[in-house]
């Protein structure tokens, strides 16, 4: 089975840090309610090839923020939030 890895504190605090200065609305869509929980893992995105895995192609590292009460779901570029930076994609914290 394989280890998940999660953001370090200094990551978590940067990605508060961004969605704090730039989401300016934080009313759901769905249900209107504003209590958000940011998941302690990024995820990724992968380029659509036709239902085929490409290896060593485009990828774009996610935040995940859920909405604590009825679970609609947003992604943030984590490199444009700053959490990583281009040339480190892979940092983050083995728990």
């Amino acid at each position: 089975m394989e280890k998940t890895l999660s953001l370090t504190k200094e990551q978590q605090e940067k990605a508060i840090q961004h969605l704090n200065k730039k989401w300016t609305n934080k009313t759901c869509p769905v249900c209107q309610g504003n209590t958000w929980d940011v998941h302690p893992e990024l995820y990724e995105m992968r380029q659509f090839n036709g239902g085929d895995m490409v290896l060593g192609g485009p990828l774009i590292p996610l935040l995940v923020v859920e909405c604590k009460n009825c679970g609609n779901t947003i992604s943030i570029n984590a490199m444009r939030a700053g959490v990583i930076s281009p040339e480190k994609k892979g940092e983050h914290k083995d728990d």
